[in-house]
This record gives C-alpha cells, structure tokens and sequence, in this order.
C-alpha cells in the first residue's frame, strides 16, 4: 500500500508568511499602485521619515528614483539616508531596503567645486 504523504499535512486556504528580515523587491508598477491608494495601500506596511514627515510604505527593496517618487520627493533632489548620525548618499538607480524606522533627508544636489 502506498503512503500518500499530503495527507499527513493539514490542508491551509490561506498563506502564511514567516516574519523574517527578508524583504523583497518592490516594482515600479507596485509604487505605482501604492500612490494612488494613498492611505488605503495594504501589504506589510512601516514607517519611514523623510524631511522630518513619517510615511507610510510597504516594507521591501525599492530603487532609489521610485521610494522617492512614492514618498512625494522632488526627482531632481539627492536623497540621503541617515544612518548612526551620518548622511548616506543615496544614487537614483540604486536599491534602498525599507524594514521600518529608516530617516531620510532630501535636498538640492551639489555641483561639482570648480
């Protein structure tokens, strides 16, 4: 007699994410979305600060031009993360992880000393 192993495990109608550290990436298309729902966007949601203001964005990996353009931040500014007290420059085509408690500063980008 053969031994169906699938009935050894209690069928689930719904997935349950483990609650790790790993975040993965967000797509464009998913900002995209996340604007237009405004404060109604649903997924595993955190708090970041950006220019002092809390927003509310889905934990993941974003790339830098698209976290700034989902947290209202003009595109032609630099964005810094601040991590232990030191401003982190961030590239626009980059990936920035977003877990919760991040703080970010935008400003003006520098030119060049002549």
């Amino acid at each position: 007699m053969e031994h169906d192993v699938s009935t050894n495990h209690p069928s689930h109608d719904a997935i349950v994410e483990p609650d790790t550290d790993e975040i993965g990436d967000i797509a464009s298309e998913q900002v995209a979305q996340d604007i237009k729902d405004g404060d109604h966007k649903k997924g595993k949601l955190v708090t970041v600060t950006v220019d002092t203001k809390p927003h509310t964005v889905r934990k993941g990996r974003y790339i830098v031009s698209d976290f700034k353009r989902l947290v209202g931040v003009d595109p032609t500014y630099q964005l810094d993360e601040v991590v232990n007290g030191q401003f982190v420059e961030l590239k626009d085509t980059e990936k920035v992880s977003i877990k919760g408690k991040e703080v970010f500063v935008s400003h003006v980008r520098g030119g060049a000393a002549s």
